[in-house]
């Protein structure tokens, strides 16, 4: 199995492993492959609705390097699981569906700034809520968005 472009090994990585952690209780949130050839790092992202803990992260990396070496993957890599993070920046359409009912931030158009819980996600735009009011926003319009879990927290 010859496959060394980023896309095709993250695809590949995705389709192996989704499955197994859907079975195990968690949402695959995201997988980037970090290298160069056939070397490099495996991030996989992950999720449940619980929240993730360290000693999940642990057990996940134990198994996944095991679904990997049986598959025989032909790649050398370091692999890193964790979990998404409260300030998780968005890039992929499932993790805008990830995300729904959480806050976020949206950057787009010319500048223009948007806060408050994403509430709609389908193939062309997102709905973001705020003040009892729901502002749609094309994918193509969107320069940034990220979660902003992390501004209530301190706070009482």
């Amino acid at each position: 199995m010859e496959m060394f472009e980023k896309e095709e090994i993250e695809k590949k990585l995705e389709e192996i492993l989704e499955p197994f952690l859907k079975e195990e209780g968690f949402f695959l949130v995201d997988i980037n492959w970090k290298g160069v050839g056939r070397s490099g790092k495996i991030e996989v992202f992950v999720d449940k609705n619980e929240g993730v803990t360290a000693e999940d992260t642990k057990k996940l990396a134990e198994d996944i390097l095991e679904i990997l070496h049986l598959k025989e993957i032909p790649l050398d890599y370091i692999l890193e699981v964790s979990s998404p993070g409260l300030d998780r920046i968005l890039k992929k359409k499932k993790e805008y569906r990830w995300a729904c009912g959480k806050k976020i931030k949206v950057i787009y158009g010319e500048g223009k700034e948007e806060k408050g819980t994403l509430v709609f996600v389908n193939d062309e735009k997102i709905g973001i809520e705020k003040e009892k009011e729901i502002v749609y926003i094309f994918f193509n319009e969107i320069k940034k968005a990220q979660l902003i879990e992390w501004e209530n927290y301190g706070k009482y």
